[in-house]
């Protein structure tokens, strides 16, 4: 019995279009900081918010087509259009932070003078505030949502402090210090830190696309579910899960006490997957009643018994 889908998709796909509409208008400002001031650091920086723009805009297609309801030849939904989406973020962080390595390649690591320092702080401090800010928005909703894509796209936000960080560090490090070999530093290490963002973000998606099981939390909601059913319910077996999408799909064998009826065994059988669907949003449950004592006592599958 799974639970009741999202009504509204649109509530779902705002948060990364609010996303989306914020990043392009910090990539416009650093863009035009870069072309002001000439720092490496700004460069990389405009292209990580460049990047944000479709890694947003990905994200809410992703979420908003996820929520599409199964059909004849997706009888389980789409939900893994999110961990697909995620796996695209990560390629796109990829190649933006392989943009940023071979503009200061291409320049031999030669530092340019850096102009209008002021300009450059004040926009980095922007860039700061403001992908904070927008981090935990995302974060939160995409906890709220259960969305892998929104939750992806505020872990990548999250790291736009450090990247903007350090355009500070190597303005002030230019101006105060005339360290200029600073500036190419940071857009070396801002790659890096893209480069490691996107393994993080590669890695999750690729657990959800390999049907890994849901969370442990979850694990032991259901248990005490089932548990809270003694002594009609004797045992159960064979619990497989996966998570696709915000959906969780949750099937197991029920062990019932075989001197019930079929209408009762039935009606136990509703009531614990209903109360596992209402207890873990999107859950999608299956459960496969078995007679308790079992006929096949050999049977291979670890069982949980009930006392």
């Amino acid at each position: 019995m799974p639970s009741e889908p999202p009504t509204n998709t649109l509530s779902r796909d705002r948060p990364a279009l609010i996303a989306a509409g914020i990043s392009v208008g910090l990539a416009v400002l650093k863009f035009a900081g870069w072309g002001i001031t000439g720092s490496s650091a700004l460069l990389a920086a405009a292209v990580d918010s460049a990047t944000d723009v479709v890694v947003s805009l990905l994200s809410a297609w992703s979420v908003r087509a996820a929520d599409a309801p199964p059909d004849k030849d997706h009888p389980y939904g789409h939900g893994k259009l999110e961990h697909m989406a995620s796996l695209g973020q990560a390629l796109l962080l990829l190649g933006s932070a392989f943009a940023v390595l071979s503009s200061v390649i291409r320049r031999g690591g030669e530092s340019a003078p850096l102009t209008s320092p002021y300009l450059g702080i004040g926009i980095a401090v922007v860039g700061v505030i403001t992908p904070t800010l927008l981090a935990r928005f995302l974060t939160k909703r995409g906890a709220e949502l259960h969305s892998p894509a929104t939750e992806a796209d505020g872990a990548h936000y999250a790291s736009d402090y450090w990247v903007n960080a350090g355009v500070i560090v190597a303005f002030v490090s230019d101006m105060w210090l005339g360290w200029k070999m600073v500036d190419n530093i940071i857009a070396v290490i801002i790659s890096v830190a893209i480069l490691r963002l996107a393994a993080l973000t590669g890695a999750t998606a690729l657990r959800g696309l390999m049907d890994e099981q849901i969370g442990s939390d979850h694990l032991n909601v259901v248990d005490g579910i089932i548990k809270s059913h003694h002594p009609d319910v004797r045992g159960y077996h064979d619990l497989l899960s996966r998570r696709s999408g915000p959906n969780r799909f949750i099937q197991f064998h029920m062990e019932i006490d075989a001197t019930l009826s079929f209408r009762d065994a039935h009606r136990l059988v509703e009531t614990v997957s209903a109360a596992i669907s209402e207890a873990i949003p999107y859950a999608q449950v299956t459960i496969h009643a078995d007679p308790w004592p079992l006929e096949d006592d050999d049977l291979e599958a670890p069982k949980v018994r009930l006392e």
